[in-house]
């Protein structure tokens, strides 16, 4: 088998509602399927077919049987980045690291996994000099990100307070452009505010309001990429109370402004 072997890549696959992945025989039967779930979903794990929540992630190794598809309690379908992927590499990765096989493993470090299968996806497709080296540099981080995420899980998860919080973010993400307040997020929580905030920084490494901010722009981008909308609508979509304000936050978030990187997404 080859040393690194990425056979498909695909980053932010929107799935309707209806939609259901079952491989084919022998479908890159030499391969693992590394999925990250930006939405929540159902996925046969080796425990079953189980329910998952947004910003997680699965390692299956090869030959397992997969299955997954929308959250049941969802009006919508799910989004995800994957990779079939497999070689030697590989294989001494997931020893080495003791990468959990065919379990779901919530990550706390949010879109650190989306953003270097994205680095991997943009390399997969270049021409540049030297890309089969940057590619193995870039699977050796992933590997990494996903071994550290599995040991902040194992330390800090309680199922409980997990769900709770979790089901906070949820929420937010589905009403992104509402004027939320920490007291709206704790009261759904069931935590006082000084509770709540302690423990969403314990699970996602950053506040509840930065959480919230970083999520409007990622659909603010989406927003500007589609080449559809205003700025003036798209600041009014994501909930910003002026055009000047968005472009302000976005700017600060991104580096560039809203305008600059409709321009660079042409």
């Amino acid at each position: 088998m080859d040393e690194l072997n990425i056979r498909l890549c695909g980053v932010v696959f929107s799935h309707e509602k209806e939609y259901v992945f079952t491989p084919k025989e022998n479908m890159h039967k030499n391969c693992y399927l590394l999925i990250y779930f930006k939405t929540p979903f159902e996925c046969r794990t080796k425990n079953g077919i189980e329910q998952g929540y947004a910003h997680s992630y699965v390692l299956h190794e090869p030959y397992f049987p997969t299955f997954h598809t929308s959250n049941s309690n969802s009006k919508k379908g799910f989004v995800d980045d994957w990779m079939y992927i497999g070689g030697a590499m590989i294989d001494r990765l997931v020893n080495k690291y003791n990468i959990p096989l065919n379990e779901i493993v919530h990550s706390q470090r949010n879109n650190s996994i989306s953003e270097i299968i994205s680095d991997i996806y943009n390399e997969l497709n270049s021409e540049l000099e030297f890309k089969d080296d940057k590619l193995k540099v870039l699977t050796l981080n992933l590997f990494i990100e996903l071994a550290r995420i599995n040991e902040m899980f194992k330390k800090h998860s309680n199922i409980d307070e997990f769900s709770r919080i979790n089901n906070v973010c949820n929420q937010m993400q589905k009403k992104f452009s509402d004027n939320w307040t920490i007291s709206d997020m704790a009261r759904i929580s069931g935590y006082s505010q000084s509770r709540f905030i302690s423990l969403f920084r314990k699970y996602f490494v950053k506040s509840p309001m930065d959480f919230l901010i970083d999520y409007k722009i990622s659909q603010a981008k989406s927003m500007i990429e589609s080449n559809m909308m205003t700025m003036t609508e798209i600041a009014d979509a994501c909930g910003f109370s002026s055009l000047y304000y968005f472009s302000r936050v976005f700017k600060s978030r991104c580096g560039i402004s809203p305008s600059e990187y409709k321009n660079q997404s042409v």
